[in-house]
């Protein structure tokens, strides 16, 4: 991490803002390669982003600043609004990079799989219907009914790794359990082949959900893509902050739902039951929107673990060991979630 690179960057916006120190942030174990640095300016604290064009065009990054700049226009305060530059721009393009002055919300995360209560999955899920609520009205290019787009990449990746893909993913386990003598790569290792063996376990039911799904018409709109629990901030009085939107899309808000839910509740049927119920209270969910939340729960259960799979042993990129630390915890977490749908611990749909 470069401070020079990060003082050019900050020279682009008013004084009153790169004026103080910086840090680097190394405590936040992401699987991109974006960096993260805290600002403290005469202004406030601030949060500076940096993330790869390779991984975020210019062009995405614009449509998601434009999302959540007619998300806070319509009312809603919960998502880290880009800082203009001198020059009136939300972005600074330095070193290959796309940068992204941001305010510092306030709250706390709820890391490590820790349980959470009722009234924060409540507080979640009506923060996210409200949220779902006011981008409802952002201007999209398509028909506002259609097949969701999620829905058919899960269809065209699971074809993919059940073609092959899966098979020399088992062989590269296998010869690389033969070859480490590394514990936390062993321990790694151990978990992707359990995952490994619940997908081959459940293809049937994938493909039949996924299937059925994408014969589905449904009301396609920006939805955020993932609302995983390490993206959410909380205080006394609940959800107090959004903080990740690089996967913003126009999709179904099923596919929100399911993140959510899946990631704070787990296979838990009651939170679920609350969850669906906030939810429901601000914006009310059809059939179809219901029948898809079930499927996207499944794949994120399954397939998100194989993407990290994906990008460990097949493309073979470097991670450091918090990274590897946080995969496998998030393997574990997959895994007895399977466990429990395998025993028929399924969600529940209210």
């Amino acid at each position: 991490m470069d401070t020079k690179t990060i003082r050019t960057v900050l020279s682009e916006y008013p004084k009153n803002y790169r004026t103080g120190k910086v840090y680097p942030l190394f405590h936040l174990p992401g699987l991109s390669d974006a960096e993260y640095w805290m600002v403290e300016a005469t202004a406030g604290n601030f949060f500076l982003r940096g993330q790869s064009q390779e991984t975020l065009s210019l062009n995405r990054l614009q449509y998601i600043q434009a999302v959540l700049w007619h998300a806070v226009y319509e009312g809603f305060d919960l998502v880290p609004l880009p800082l203009e530059t001198r020059k009136h721009k939300g972005i600074v393009e330095c070193n290959g990079r796309l940068w992204e002055l941001l305010p510092w919300l306030e709250g706390q995360k709820i890391d490590s799989f820790e349980k959470v209560d009722s009234t924060q999955i409540v507080s979640a899920m009506l923060t996210l219907a409200q949220f779902h609520e006011v981008t409802s009205t952002f201007p999209l290019p398509n028909e506002p009914l259609g097949i969701s787009p999620a829905v058919q990449r899960h269809f065209g990746r699971w074809k993919s790794w059940v073609s092959g893909d899966i098979h020399e993913l088992i062989n590269r386990i296998r010869v690389r359990q033969r070859e480490t003598s590394d514990f936390q790569e062993g321990e790694l290792l151990r978990e992707s082949l359990v995952l490994l063996d619940h997908f081959q376990m459940f293809g049937g039911d994938a493909m039949m959900m996924f299937t059925r799904g994408g014969r589905l018409s449904v009301p396609i709109q920006p939805v955020i893509g993932n609302v995983n629990r390490r993206h959410l901030l909380f205080d006394e009085d609940g959800l107090s902050g959004i903080i990740d939107f690089k996967e913003l899309g126009a999709d179904s808000v099923s596919l929100d739902i399911a993140s959510l839910l899946g990631s704070l509740a787990g296979n838990d049927p009651k939170l679920w039951s609350y969850g669906l119920k906030a939810y429901r209270s601000i914006r009310p969910l059809r059939d179809e929107e219901l029948y898809l939340m079930i499927a996207f729960d499944f794949a994120e259960m399954v397939l998100a673990g194989l993407e990290w799979l994906d990008l460990l042993f097949l493309k073979q990129r470097e991670f450091r060991p918090e990274q590897k630390q946080a995969i496998l915890e998030r393997l574990r977490w997959q895994t007895a979630r399977l466990n429990r749908y395998r025993f028929g611990h399924t969600n529940f749909v209210a």
